[in-house]
């Protein structure tokens, strides 16, 4: 299965669900830094004196549309799931806009556009991608010149340490709000690793485990997103980077205090301009 495939069937089944229990809708300091982060974006463009034109690439819900939608700008907002853009529809003409939305795998609607846009936004999407350099690649194509790319709130790869740490304070969280989930998760692990091993001896999988759709749906939720990589690629369009936070992330305080004091950031934003004509 793709993360395509898994993403699909992950938001079918927990869209409606989504805005309730989603870190990056519900928890304030989060939101706040989209806020921010799009604020300074949306300044930079401003000083160009032209209507700003705007991509919410895997928009989903609509987190950082209905932002740019209070700047006055009208996104064109892209997820495959059509749950997820119902769900934004919803929203934005209930706030009184008209929402421009799309349903489509974000790389082939990036491949296949016949234009371009000043912002392309990317929030808390990368990670599900499989290939995330490669739509990055081809969504700096569709960046007006002068333009501006974002990346916010990616897992960062390149820290174990930071890697485990965050995977003890998920699991934390789930025996804190669901430990009736504990028993599938670890089902799921064992499962996982029968698969590997007989997929070491050459077995022909047709009894290899079910797989762990959410997992897949979040392909780089663990391992991380490589912020360095997006960084060459904007450099080597001649680009440069506005900003580029990283943080101590965590879903628990005492998680977060660690991490620092560890020095062992989990997860960065990526703000990026690139040259003019």
């Amino acid at each position: 299965m793709t993360a395509v495939e898994a993403n699909r069937r992950m938001y079918a089944e927990i869209a409606e669900d989504y805005d309730s229990c989603e870190d990056c809708v519900v928890d304030p300091e989060l939101r706040g830094r989209l806020v921010e982060t799009l604020a300074e974006a949306v300044g930079i463009l401003k000083g160009r004196g032209s209507d700003i034109s705007a991509l919410d690439a895997c928009g989903g819900s609509g987190n950082a549309s209905l932002i740019l939608l209070e700047h006055g700008i009208t996104p064109e907002t892209v997820d495959l799931s059509p749950e997820m853009i119902g769900i934004y529809e919803r929203k934005a003409r209930a706030a009184g806009h008209e929402p421009e939305t799309a349903v489509a795998e974000i790389g082939t609607f990036l491949r296949e556009a016949g234009r371009s846009w000043d912002l392309v936004v990317f929030a808390s999407a990368l990670h599900h991608l499989d290939d995330y350099l490669t739509v990055v690649d081809f969504a700096l194509d569709r960046v007006s010149p002068g333009g501006i790319l974002v990346a916010w709130h990616e897992p960062l790869h390149g820290g174990r340490v930071g890697q485990v740490v965050r995977r003890l304070d998920y699991m934390a969280y789930v025996i804190r709000t669901s430990p009736g989930r504990l028993p599938g998760l670890f089902v799921q692990r064992v499962r996982g690793l029968v698969s590997r091993v007989r997929g070491g001896r050459g077995d022909s999988g047709k009894e290899a485990a079910e797989p762990n759709v959410g997992a897949l749906a979040e392909k780089y939720a663990q391992s991380g997103v490589d912020a360095d990589a997006i960084v060459r690629l904007v450099e080597a369009r001649g680009g440069k980077i506005v900003a580029h936070p990283r943080y101590h992330n965590a879903r628990f305080a005492i998680t977060r205090r660690l991490l620092r004091r560890l020095d062992a950031p989990t997860t960065f934003s990526l703000t990026a301009q690139l040259p003019p004509a």
